[in-house]
């Protein structure tokens, strides 16, 4: 009998401490928040001006270079057709000192070729680098002085990135991410690129 009081006392005080635990929390109501930086990130339209001009740097370079390697297979297409008409007025050793002179051009566009494309290689990797180097962190300090201002004027203790959390509910209260890129992108003025470079 003893035994069973005991318990139903020990159960009755674990319910009123848990019940007066739940009374206590609500008076500390902690703010908590995510934000999905991967689409804050691809939202910004920083991101896509930065992307578009290196794009657009790369492109160029490869025009360029497209241009000068076009030049070179016209200029032998040109001594192709040259000799084809003059085959047949030529004589033996002039008609096999042009074939040379096109084999060397071809020789040598195919070595500017692979030299062009090892450039771009270079190129991209340049892009890619001055990507990750400079604008990455730049994007990402956006984000993070942008995600502290609405903690601090919305009263949120505890702002978390999404990916780092395994389980989210579902309740768009929690969810900062559209503040946080509307705010970004309200705030960003596209001559900041301009002005940098």
């Amino acid at each position: 009998m003893r035994k069973r009081i005991s318990i139903i006392t020990a159960f009755l005080l674990c319910l009123f401490m848990v019940l007066g635990g739940k009374r206590a929390g609500a008076e500390l109501m902690v703010k908590i928040g995510y934000v999905d930086v991967q689409k804050v990130f691809e939202g910004y339209q920083k991101t896509k001006d930065l992307r578009a001009k290196l794009q657009l740097e790369y492109r160029k370079k490869q025009e360029a270079l497209k241009e000068e390697i076009d030049k070179q297979k016209r200029e032998i297409d040109a001594l192709k057709e040259d000799l084809l008409r003059q085959e047949s007025v030529l004589l033996p050793s002039e008609r096999e000192k042009r074939e040379k002179e096109i084999e060397e051009k071809a020789r040598k566009l195919q070595a500017l070729s692979q030299s062009i494309q090892e450039e771009m290689r270079k190129k991209e990797q340049e892009i890619y680098k001055k990507w990750d180097s400079l604008y990455v962190p730049e994007i990402k300090e956006d984000i993070g002085t942008v995600t502290k201002d609405i903690a601090v004027k919305e009263g949120y203790r505890f702002v978390f990135y999404k990916a780092a959390l395994l389980y989210v509910t579902p309740e768009a209260e929690f969810d900062l991410t559209e503040k946080v890129l509307s705010q970004l992108n309200q705030k960003y003025q596209p001559a900041q690129i301009e002005e940098k470079e």
